[in-house]
């Protein structure tokens, strides 16, 4: 299905209808027959919460599909990379016009992702609930 995301995890821990699902990332060279010799490939294990819908029963160590909405994945991007970036490059732009010096344009500019990534994190809960992942069995 092209309109969704879906990783591969195995179930760490069930509370009622959620479950902690814990999915291998790694990078895309980190399948590569010659990742001994380099040192770019890198794995890492994220922890998700999902939502169970399936009436199947799940228990804890069960390899299950992890599956959520592509176009969250775009919105979780714009949010926070995109946005922050263009924030920075406006805010050069702003000080270079009113004349601050390039230091103090580039720490202010900087500086200003701070109070970005505090106001995103006070709408925590209404973005958790936005973004949803959901867990299925494994055909």
């Amino acid at each position: 299905m092209e309109d969704q995301i879906e990783h591969i995890g195995v179930i760490k821990k069930i509370d009622g209808r959620k479950a902690s699902v814990v999915v291998e990332q790694s990078s895309a060279c980190s399948e590569c027959h010659a990742k001994s010799m380099c040192t770019a490939s890198e794995k890492s294990e994220k922890i998700i919460e999902t939502h169970i819908i399936d009436d199947g029963k799940f228990y804890e160590g069960e390899r299950v599909k992890v599956v959520g909405k592509r176009k969250l994945g775009f919105l979780a991007v714009l949010l926070a990379f995109i946005l922050p970036f263009c924030l920075i490059i406006v805010l050069l732009v702003v000080f270079n016009i009113l004349q601050f010096s390039e230091i103090w344009s580039g720490f202010l500019a900087l500086a200003s992702i701070i109070p970005y990534y505090l106001i995103l994190s006070l709408f925590k809960k209404p973005l958790k609930r936005k973004f949803l992942f959901y867990v299925q069995k494994l055909n």
